[in-house]
């Protein structure tokens, strides 16, 4: 018999105690709770005052010691017999999951999942090593041609359990199954073991393997069920789609789902998977990711996570390699439908394992774009959304490293500092898995100054094959090759050759690690060109890198490859819109191929984007004036248009006088189109959170009119500018031969600049005419009034035989303060 209660005061439980009858006798056990060791050694005085007398039964005792705690104002409460309420969950596959949740009030959580994590690697690792000891003795009875015998071992049920706990079959174990030699069995026998194999091989991945068994199988059609000839159609799939016949794989895939009314949704998921990734293998990429994300929702709604994450997965790396912002955006809107389920689902393991994947991925993709603030809101999601989850440390670990960088990214040490906290007291406490440890191992060998011990390398390296995982095998090939890039740069090569043989292209974020490596080793070989394209093929397998722009860009400028370096900093802006570096580049690119007018836009971009730093943003706007002044000698001129000087002799005055108003008139309608579509903004400044008008306005104004004019009239026609008159002084003066003059006055209007002040300007022009002996002058308003646009103006001002045309150039801000 075994009794608990939960001793506890107001200020909350202070211990367990656990009254025990067994064989030995009666016992009291009394189990402190957290931080409360002192009152706890009070308990265990009062129960030493309470005597067991013969005869009493234990209940009576307990009565007793209950009463004692009555008496010195201790409350109680009997509990459940265990501490923890443990959930797992198992899946093919070597990561199993689950939660253990306190049952005890101030018993430590962390205790619980340390256990259970604990109990699932050992559960695992036994479980693979009892499979090697099977594949022993099965290999044992093939050798003496006892193959229903061998049959019959691999049938046990222990080899059945071992191989779900394992998540994976020993390479001696299928050698061992495939050598049984299936004809020499009786036929049911014949069609299960093959059936077996299909599974192992799908278990393995070593699909092609399984090909023989599944054509064998759909001989026997007749005599199999639906469900079974569908999986056995998926399997040969599969075996062909490593061999890279995708056609006739993906006739096997839809022949499967022609029966899909008598199969289950979880082997649907797997066809319409298999089908997505043939699809992808022949380019058709919409279909692909239809057939992708058909199988992420067909599997999460059956509770399998981790294959619900390779599906989903699958759709998010490809548009994150090139649609990065839309990658993001599928990304959130299966967070939030994960999060509808998570809320209306009271089986939320699998869910919790997926939605915190995917609010990890989250904060990778704004990692890499520099988005230290939404990565870290993803980050904390993904930590808060698994951390009560057991068998996943490393993913929580990896989550708690990113924190830790993206606060010191965004200055916030303090908390920085919180987070490494968490992460060095979650690594002492968390299971030190094989993976674990032998990362450990890598550290310490191959991260040091002293020599490496081959024999201890070689050692190393065996462990790690023998883990079969790539991310591993990876991992310790790059370690390698970072610590013989220097001395050794040819060996370090043969490492990262190895690691391209392994499939990496499945992995993006290790394969971009090791063209890293490969760019950087050429460039210690002085193999420049090599290094530039290592570093292309990096950016296409990532675009989200950012890290990867300014070596590229900068590597095509050393090697001279201008329409490469301006594509590459154009790609640059679509990841990182706010990169002032990029702009300038930009700009400067588009100036040297005599694009005035995007390098122009590129530079208002930079300017736009500028830390507030005088040096660097006198550098973009004196990029922006030059470009400017190229801008407008580059606008379109048909020199047909030019007013011929000759025949301007041989013409009466009255037609002379037209022609030039005509041309003038078009000139400048173009200007102010000019003006409105791509020089609004340089007006304007913000200070204090309000749009204002920027320092002398009218001389902005002024001068692109003077630039304009200047490369568009004939080279004959005289432009000149502040011409003084009398007390005044003309904004533009223009003299055309044989005697012709025109004068052109400049306003603003709005945002300060009353229309009345403006309007004065006509009387003002007037005047200067008539000093002048014009007969033809012009208004030109730059008009920011939000409301009253144009309005109070005259098109065309006949004042005697003179007459003043009037331009309105729009150049209202998008919210002006008002008129």
């Amino acid at each position: 018999m075994s009794v608990r209660y939960q001793i506890e005061r107001e200020d909350g439980p202070i211990c367990i105690v656990s009254f025990i009858q067994d064989e030995d006798g009666n016992k009291v056990r009394v189990k402190p709770l957290k931080k409360r060791k002192r009152e706890s050694e009070q308990i265990k005085d009062l129960l030493e005052q309470i005597e067991f007398k013969d005869g009493n039964s234990p209940l009576e005792f307990i009565e007793s010691c209950l009463e004692k705690f009555d008496e010195n104002a201790f409350s109680y409460r009997e509990v459940d017999s265990g501490d923890y309420q443990v959930t797992l969950q198992f899946g093919v596959g070597k990561k199993q999951i689950g939660t253990s949740s306190p049952l005890i009030n101030g018993v430590s959580e962390y205790f619980g999942e340390n256990v259970m994590s604990d109990a699932l690697e050992r559960m695992k690792t036994n479980a693979y090593y009892n499979l090697e000891e099977n594949a022993n003795e099965l290999l044992a009875m093939v050798r003496k041609e006892r193959y229903q015998e061998a049959f019959e071992l691999y049938q046990d049920d222990t080899v059945k359990t071992n191989l779900y706990l394992a998540g994976t079959a020993p390479e001696i174990l299928l050698d061992a199954i495939f050598q049984i030699k299936a004809e020499e069995l009786p036929h049911e026998s014949r069609v299960k073991l093959s059936l077996q194999k299909l599974g192992a091989c799908e278990i393995n991945q070593c699909h092609a393997r399984a090909e023989s068994d599944a054509r064998w199988l759909l001989e026997q059609d007749s005599s199999l069920s639906e469900d079974v000839i569908f999986n056995v159609r998926l399997a040969l799939g599969n075996a062909l789609v490593s061999q890279e016949l995708f056609e006739a794989a993906e006739f096997h895939y839809n022949e499967a789902l022609k029966m899909e009314k008598e199969i289950n949704a979880h082997s649907k998921a797997w066809a319409y998977y298999n089908i997505g990734y043939v699809l992808k293998s022949q380019g058709k990429m919409t279909e692909a990711l239809e057939s992708y994300t058909k199988a992420g929702d067909l599997w999460l709604n059956k509770g399998d996570h981790q294959q619900a994450i390779r599906a989903y997965m699958s759709v998010i790396r490809h548009y994150e390699g090139s649609q990065p912002k839309e990658a993001i955006h599928i990304l959130q809107e299966r967070i939030d439908h994960l999060v509808v389920l998570q809320n209306s689902n009271s089986e939320t393991i699998g869910i919790s394992h997926v939605l915190g994947y995917l609010y990890f991925h989250q904060g990778k993709i704004a990692d890499e774009l520099k988005r230290y603030e939404k990565a870290k809101d993803a980050f904390l999601s993904s930590y808060h959304t698994r951390k009560g989850l057991i068998g996943i440390d490393d993913e929580i670990e990896a989550t708690l490293n990113y924190l830790v960088i993206v606060c010191r990214a965004l200055g916030e040490s303090e908390e920085a500092q919180s987070w490494k906290t968490k992460l060095h007291d979650f690594k002492e406490r968390s299971i030190k898995t094989e993976d674990w440890k032998l990362r450990e191992r890598m550290i310490t060998l191959l991260n040091t100054d002293s020599e490496i011990d081959p024999h201890k390398l070689a050692e190393l390296k065996q462990d790690v094959d023998k883990m079969e995982s790539i991310h591993l095998r990876v991992m310790f090939l790059l370690t390698l090759a970072s610590r013989q890039i220097d001395e050794k740069p040819d060996i370090a090569l043969q490492s990262l050759d190895q690691a391209m043989k392994l499939n990496i292209e499945e992995y993006p974020d290790e394969h971009v690690l090791v063209l890293k490596l490969y760019a950087k080793i050429m460039k210690v070989l002085n193999r420049m060109e090599k290094a530039y394209d290592y570093l292309c093929e990096a950016i296409r397998v990532k675009p989200t890198y950012i890290e990867l722009y300014p070596q590229v860009v900068f590597l095509a400028q050393e090697l001279g490859k201008d329409d490469s370096k301006l594509e590459h900093a154009l790609s640059w802006v679509k990841i990182e819109e706010d990169n002032v570096t990029a702009w300038q580049v930009i700009g400067t690119q588009y100036e040297k191929l005599g694009q005035p007018r995007e390098s122009y836009e590129a530079f208002k971009e930079a300017l736009a984007v500028a830390p507030f730093d005088p040096e660097v943003q006198e550098q973009i706007k004196q990029s922006l004036h030059r470009v400017t002044e190229q801008v407008m000698e580059q606008t379109e001129t048909d020199t047909r248009s030019y007013p011929l000087i000759a025949d301007f002799l041989n013409e009466p005055k009255e037609k002379v006088h037209k022609t030039i108003q005509n041309r003038m008139s078009e000139k400048l309608y173009s200007f102010q189109k000019i003006i409105e579509k791509h020089h609004t903004p340089d007006f304007w400044r913000r200070e204090s959170g309000k749009i204002k008008w920027i320092s002398s306005p009218e001389k902005k104004a002024q001068q692109y009119l003077l630039l304009y004019l200047r490369t568009q009239l004939h080279p004959d026609i005289e432009v000149l500018d502040e011409v003084v008159i009398g007390e005044g002084r003309m904004d533009v003066y223009i003299r055309i031969p044989p005697g012709i003059n025109l004068i052109l006055e400049i306003k603003m209007c709005g945002e300060g600049y009353s229309s009345t002040y403006t309007k004065g300007a006509i009387e003002q022009t007037e005047a200067y005419m008539d000093k002048k002996d014009c007969t033809m002058g012009y208004l030109v308003v730059f008009d920011a009034r939000k409301r009253d646009l144009g309005k109070g103006f005259e098109q065309l001002y006949q004042l005697g035989n003179k007459q003043i045309e009037t331009q309105i150039i729009d150049i209202r801000h998008k919210s002006p303060s008002g008129n």
